[in-house]
C-alpha cells in the first residue's frame, strides 16, 4: 500500500499490513485527514487532463520517478506531452461535464489491467502543464469561457 500525502510533503510505501495500519492508527490518533490510502500500483502511467467545456486543452503524463530527471523542480514531479487513447480522453471529460464544471483537471491512472480516477480539481493550476507543452493555455481557458 502506498500512503499519499495531500499536502505534498510526499509518500510512503508499506510492505506490510502491519505497517500501514500502525501507520493509520497514528493519524487516526493525531486526528490527521491529510492522507489518501491506496494499494500501491506498480508498471502504470499517470496523466492529467486540462478541460474546459468539454474541450480538452491539454494533456501531459507524469514521468515515473525512475525516469524523471534528478533536477526536479523544488520537488514537483517531471511531467511530459502524451497522447492519449480517445477512451481515456472520453473518460476525462465525462467526468467534467457529470461535475458541471466549467473548467476542471482530470487525473488519471492507468495500467495494463485497471484504469484509476486519482482526482479532479476544480480551480486547477495549468501553468506547468503550459510551459511543458508551450502553448497559451490561459487564452484558450478564456477563449473557451467566452472571456
Amino acid at each position: 500500500y502506498a500512503g499519499v500525502n495531500l499536502t505534498n510533503l510526499g509518500h510512503f510505501s508499506f510492505k506490510q499490513t502491519e505497517e500501514l495500519a500502525k501507520f493509520w492508527d497514528q493519524l487516526f490518533h493525531k486526528q490527521d485527514q491529510r492522507y489518501l490510502i491506496q494499494p500501491l500500483l506498480e508498471d502504470f502511467r499517470e496523466f492529467r487532463f486540462l478541460i474546459c467545456r468539454g474541450q480538452i486543452l491539454g494533456c501531459v503524463e507524469k514521468l515515473p520517478s525512475h525516469q524523471a530527471s534528478h533536477q526536479r523542480n523544488k520537488g514537483h514531479a517531471q511531467w511530459i506531452a502524451s497522447e492519449v487513447s480517445k477512451n481515456l480522453k472520453k473518460l476525462a471529460c465525462e467526468v467534467v461535464e457529470e461535475l458541471q464544471l466549467e473548467l476542471g483537471a482530470v487525473e488519471i491512472i492507468q495500467s495494463e489491467e485497471r484504469t484509476f480516477m486519482l482526482e479532479v480539481n476544480a480551480a486547477p493550476g495549468w501553468d506547468e502543464m503550459e510551459k511543458v507543452l508551450q502553448i497559451p493555455l490561459t487564452e484558450k481557458i478564456l477563449e473557451g469561457l467566452g472571456l
